[in-house]
């Protein structure tokens, strides 16, 4: 330095979140699993004899669909309607788990010569869950049996409907019970009463996977649906542990060699390769396509894509599925910006929001919310005003039980359903101002004392010596990730920044080197924020929090840090 000049301290780059690393495992964890696997089973509460389990998903540990509270009955009155020829309805939502769950069921009914038709609401003009119009109309066509799939616990009133015009109802649901159940002929749930199924944590998919097992005596080609039960549980957030998680791994087996040409149109539609595919994939690629049908138009597209045998209109409802999700995107873009201006604005130290706006597209409003909950740590209910009334979605945080939230609100609404973690619902738009004071209020009560800032849960600490493809391939061992079992972020510290480039045509993403890590590590952010973007410099040092991935270019596979966030090194 020459002298007379005065060093220029580099500018402090803070953490978008606060970090908490979680308990180092004991002794014990290392010197069985290693290091790095021992921190992360610990992490994740398994015993050592669950290891193997854990590890090793095993598809004939499933659980005897019979163990489900009146499963027998189920069977027996399905069998019944196929025999008799009785015109059978499967009543679906219109969300991935739904449409999955609705075309899993619809063909193998099919296949058994049953006489059976499918249902889907429109989301905006009908709502979620069963509806009077839609039962009326279906008693009037001649249905016998009603078949619900992630749908109709919460619809008493509808099922005593349906009862007293003659047509029975087996429900197939996994969404919070409610005081009043309905009086259906059979309730599929493992939730409720007296039910002795030992897994309670599955997706409506999962179950109708349960109840074609029971009808089948578990025949091996059922395996073939395994595919779309990881497609639903996937993108419904189911917790990938237990069954859901053999389920889930044979599934994406399945997904990878599908017979299915709609998920092959779908999957090149999203440049994603199924011979490859996880749950992330799934979870951002194939599961929004699939979706933005249900929120912007009507889901029987997403449906027919799943059912067609012809490569042709495959590719042409692949095509279509892709625009509409196109659009999905810049709405939810849109009503992310306008929703975050008006927390901004006014209702930035409440401990809930509850957001409003004529524009808002109610199917696209959750999806926003699940971004808002996320950005603010805040129980989050976003909702599109259409006349007098308001229908959305609401997305909670940890450790806030939304659902249980409406119910103390019940009167308020016109409708509702869900569970912990999201809701559907809809309002009088006059009731909006009211409910978002009183939510507020219990919500503080609930959430008082508790520390909201957005947190990151670091899994474990890794050096320079562990950060090598043999540690990514161990960490593969866990998947496949999601709720549950989240996928490791990772922590390394007092990293020098080598050879920081800007990339993309927007230049929005960032990439840089770890100085004395080897030549095939790299940091990368997709869409990086502005101070990241403008502030890092190489020769800087730097803590970061990330992803392990690899990077496959020109037949090298490298060591990839997908960065979560980052701050300058505590020495800075």
């Amino acid at each position: 330095m020459a002298k007379g000049t005065i060093a220029v301290k580099e500018k402090a780059i803070t953490p978008k979140y606060k970090w908490e690393i979680l308990k180092k495992a004991p002794k014990k964890y290392e010197k069985d699993f290693g290091k790095v696997i021992g921190q992360l089973l610990f992490n994740r509460n398994i015993k050592s004899a669950e290891v193997a389990d854990f590890l090793n998903p095993d598809y004939v540990k499933i659980h005897d669909p019979f163990l489900l509270k009146d499963m027998e009955k189920a069977v027996k009155r399905i069998r019944q309607a196929i025999v008799k020829a009785e015109k059978i309805v499967v009543y679906g939502d219109y969300d991935v788990d739904g449409i999955t769950s609705t075309a899993i069921l619809v063909d193998y009914l099919k296949s058994e010569g049953a006489r059976v038709e499918h249902y889907l609401p429109h989301r905006e003009d009908e709502g979620y869950g069963l509806n009077s119009e839609a039962i009326k109309q279906l008693v009037k066509e001649g249905a016998g049996l009603l078949i619900t799939v992630d749908c109709g616990i919460s619809n008493a009133h509808e099922v005593e409907l349906a009862n007293s015009r003659g047509l029975n109802v087996i429900i197939v649901d996994h969404h919070t019970i409610p005081k009043e159940i309905p009086k259906a002929l059979v309730i599929i749930h493992p939730l409720q009463k007296d039910d002795e199924y030992p897994y309670k944590d599955m997706a409506a998919v999962g179950l109708v996977f349960k109840l074609v097992q029971a009808l089948s005596g578990n025949d091996e080609r059922i395996k073939w649906y395994l595919d779309l039960v990881a497609l639903g549980t996937i993108a419904d957030v189911a917790p990938l542990s237990g069954e859901n998680r053999i389920l889930t791994k044979y599934g994406l087996i399945v997904l990878g060699k599908t017979k299915r040409v709609g998920l092959e149109a779908l999957a090149e539609a999203a440049s994603t390769n199924l011979k490859k595919i996880d749950s992330r994939t799934v979870a951002f690629q194939l599961a929004p396509r699939l979706n933005a049908a249900g929120r912007l138009e009507h889901a029987d597209l997403s449906l027919k894509l799943l059912q067609t045998e012809d490569e042709g209109m495959a590719r042409k409802l692949a095509g279509e599925l892709e625009m509409i999700n196109q659009e999905r995107r810049k709405a939810q873009d849109n009503i992310l910006r306008m929703a975050t201006d008006q927390v901004e604005a006014e209702f930035k130290n409440d401990f809930s929001f509850v957001l409003a706006d004529e524009s808002w597209r109610a199917g696209v409003v959750g999806i926003a919310a699940g971004r808002l909950a996320e950005e603010y740590n805040r129980p989050t209910i976003l909702l599109g005003e259409k006349g007098g009334e308001a229908k959305g979605s609401g997305r909670s945080i940890g450790g806030f039980d939304l659902i249980g939230a409406l119910e103390v609100h019940r009167e308020m609404f016109l409708k509702f359903g869900g569970h912990k973690q999201a809701v559907g619902l809809s309002i009088s738009v006059e009731e909006i101002k009211n409910f978002r004071i009183s939510l507020n209020e219990y919500a503080k009560t609930k959430l008082r004392g508790i520390d909201l800032t957005p947190k990151l849960m670091i899994e474990a600490e890794l050096g320079a010596e562990d950060l090598n493809l043999e540690t990514w391939r161990e960490v593969r061992t866990l998947g496949p990730f999601g709720a549950g079992n989240p996928e490791p972020i990772f922590v390394t510290t007092d990293v020098e920044v080598s050879g920081k480039q800007v990339m993309g045509s927007d230049g929005r993403h960032l990439k840089f080197g770890l100085k004395g890590f080897g030549n095939n590590i790299e940091a990368v952010s997709f869409g990086a924020n502005e101070v990241w973007l403008k502030e890092i410099e190489s020769g800087q040092k730097l803590d970061i929090a990330y992803h392990l991935k690899i990077n496959q270019f020109n037949g090298r596979t490298s060591l990839q840090l997908r960065l979560l966030d980052l701050k300058s090194a505590a020495e800075q």
